[in-house]
């Protein structure tokens, strides 16, 4: 996503074409390039962010949707369904 390793893709590709091009502009080229994506990110990330807010929410307003994977009644498919919950939701937090 650097866009000076934009710029040596966009000058490499048309060089081998016969057209040259400075570096100061395949950088500028590849600023061009790469800001659609970025705003694109951008606005996946904040997304998510709501989107795990809004689980959140849930969660404190109806309590927990999985049993306690230390409970002595539950099953073993209920135990691995809640350790799955804990580690996903654990991983997207620190991510």
């Amino acid at each position: 996503m650097n866009k000076d390793h934009f710029g040596e893709i966009l000058s490499e590709s048309l060089a081998k074409k016969g057209l040259y091009i400075s570096t100061a502009n395949a950088a500028s080229i590849g600023k061009d390039l790469r800001k659609p994506m970025w705003n694109y990110h951008v606005l996946t990330g904040y997304v998510l962010i709501g989107l795990y807010l809004i689980r959140m929410a849930i969660t404190w307003y109806q309590g927990f949707a999985f049993t306690n994977p230390f409970s002595k009644q539950a099953s073993l498919k209920e135990k691995f369904k809640s350790w799955v919950y804990i580690v996903f939701m654990s991983c997207f937090l620190y991510h």
